[in-house]
């Protein structure tokens, strides 16, 4: 099986997949020590001027504009330079636009290339992304490709993430960090440890409506990280969903039925604690609500509608489970 891991070290997240390195920076493509940079284009080869424009000099693309079929990728020598090869890769025609599939198909093409040429290290320009794909929605897709590639065919030793700017460069670590630990956690055949907390605030509790699957209202919480205690992990997840900071926290109940989580086998800590702040949807909550027990919604994710009736009746009762 292929190991996923983060490595916390006191400068951040060093990310692997397998054996090879993930890195996310915001410089020049060309300043990477790499052996491949990887361009995505269009048919007619709209590259990013200020990066590409040594190719269009040098005539690189000179009579093998008609080798280029959406989805696959060739591998054009660079003289000059360290790097040895560009990877170009053509996303779209002027008749269709980007889509999820046709972005499969181009990192897989990408890969079997860098493969075949032998590449040890390839450089992602991440510069083409407009407004046709999120930068979420890329980040996904690019690492589930990856790390089923490499699942088979182990070769590559670095992979380098080029992004415009700062606050780019930050989200997509962020939002990659989110695919590498799905990922992981999809593929590990044992349960995975979660917290959820309902927050009570002006005698009422909160949930937020999600934004991803499985779809409804929830209890704010997540999954606990590497390093981290189930404590930190609600006051963490309670903060990020609902920009809420928590008062008197206390363990309620442990949830872990199997199919509670569709997707996987989770094994939830429930917490019962105050809130304090202004209630905000952060995060993967694309609303939030403040409920009591005769106004509470009708679709629920996960088993929290139990969670919820259990919770009030612990309220009334003064009972514990």
């Amino acid at each position: 099986m292929l190991k996923i891991c983060l490595i916390f070290k006191d400068k951040g997240k060093e990310m692997r997949i397998g054996n090879t390195k993930i890195k996310i920076v915001q410089k020049n493509i060309f300043k990477q020590f790499v052996e491949a940079i990887v361009v995505f284009t269009d048919n007619d080869l709209a590259l990013n001027e200020k990066e590409m424009s040594f190719i269009r000099k040098g005539k690189v693309f000179a009579g093998i504009k008609k080798k280029f079929v959406v989805g696959k990728a060739i591998a054009l020598p660079i003289d000059k330079l360290p790097i040895k090869y560009a990877i170009c890769s053509v996303l779209k025609k002027k008749s269709f636009e980007i889509n999820k599939e046709k972005i499969k198909l181009a990192i897989r093409d990408v890969l079997k290339v860098a493969e075949e040429k032998k590449i040890n290290s390839i450089a992602f320009s991440v510069l083409w992304l407009q407004e046709e794909i999120s930068l979420k929605e890329f980040s996904r897709i690019m690492i589930g490709e990856i790390s089923k590639y490499l699942e088979k065919m182990p070769f590559l030793k670095e992979i380098v993430f080029i992004l415009p700017d700062k606050k780019k460069s930050f989200a997509f670590r962020e939002l990659v960090t989110d695919c590498i630990g799905y990922i992981e956690r999809e593929k590990g055949a044992y349960p995975i440890p979660t917290v959820d907390i309902i927050i009570e605030l002006k005698e009422k509790i909160v949930l937020i409506k999600r934004k991803n699957p499985p779809y409804g209202w929830a209890i704010p919480g997540g999954f606990v990280e590497y390093d981290e205690s189930l404590e930190v992990a609600a006051a963490r997840e309670a903060k990020e969903e609902t920009n809420l900071s928590l008062q008197n926290l206390f363990q309620f109940h442990t949830y872990s039925e199997p199919g509670r989580d569709p997707r996987f086998h989770t094994i939830s800590t429930v917490f019962i604690a105050q809130g304090k702040g202004n209630p905000e949807a952060k995060s993967d909550a694309l609303e939030l609500g403040l409920f009591s027990l005769q106004d509470l919604p009708g679709k629920f994710a996960f088993d929290h509608k139990k969670i919820i009736r259990d919770y009030f009746n612990f309220k009334k009762n003064g009972l514990a489970l």
